[in-house]
Parts: C-alpha cells; sequence; structure tokens
C-alpha cells in the first residue's frame, strides 16, 4: 500500500494532516461494498496483462522514454523489480500482498530485502 502526503502544510487553522488514507495498488483494491468484500465495477476490472503493460511499457510511451525503458531488452535501462510470488497465478485480490524482493535501476542493484 501506498500512503500519499502532500508538502503543503495544513488550512490555517486546521489540526488535519495533507495525509490520505493508504491506497492500494494493482489488485490490491478496497473493500467497496461497504465492507462486505464487493468489487467495486467489477465488470471494469483491468487485466494483469494490462495493468503491468500500463506501468511499465505504457509509462516509458507516454514520457517519451520507448527507446530507453519500459521492457526488457538488451540496451534498454535495465530498471525492474523481482516480487516473491508469481502474480499471474494470484488471486487478484491478494496480489498486493507480494512483496518485493529486489530492485535494479539502470543495471544497478539498489534494493535486496534482507
Amino acid at each position: 500500500m501506498v500512503s500519499t502526503c502532500s508538502k503543503r502544510s495544513p488550512r490555517a487553522g486546521s489540526r488535519r494532516s495533507r495525509c490520505s488514507r493508504p491506497r492500494r495498488g494493482p489488485g490490491g483494491t478496497a473493500p467497496a461494498g461497504g465492507g462486505r468484500g464487493d468489487q467495486f465495477l467489477a465488470g471494469q476490472a483491468l487485466s494483469l496483462e494490462s495493468v503491468l503493460s500500463a506501468y511499465t511499457s505504457g509509462s516509458a510511451w507516454v514520457n517519451g522514454l520507448e527507446g530507453v525503458s519500459g521492457s526488457i531488452a538488451e540496451g534498454l535501462d535495465a530498471d525492474l523489480a523481482v516480487v516473491d510470488a508469481d502474480l499471474s497465478r494470484l488471486p487478484a485480490p491478494e496480489i498486493g500482498r507480494a512483496a518485493v524482493t529486489r530492485t535494479w535501476v539502470r543495471g544497478q542493484l539498489v534494493y535486496e530485502l534482507g
């Protein structure tokens, strides 16, 4: 889950923080039906393949970086993360529970769990 916080300070006279409640990432849907476990707009859910494409090659394309990153290919930046589960075999609500075990940025290991 990701917590989002604004760098702006709270409004004058307000004690409320600008931090929102944690959001869930792809597949980690929050309970939408009043906590009953219903999936909000289930008919509009994206496939895992579509989500991963949007986060990788789609993001590179939108930012004009498709010749630099967005896929695993010779000559492209080796920016990637390894998780501890096969996401294609997990039920959608459990995908957000997969932990990142290693992260590479431009071919350099920058994070390793443990």
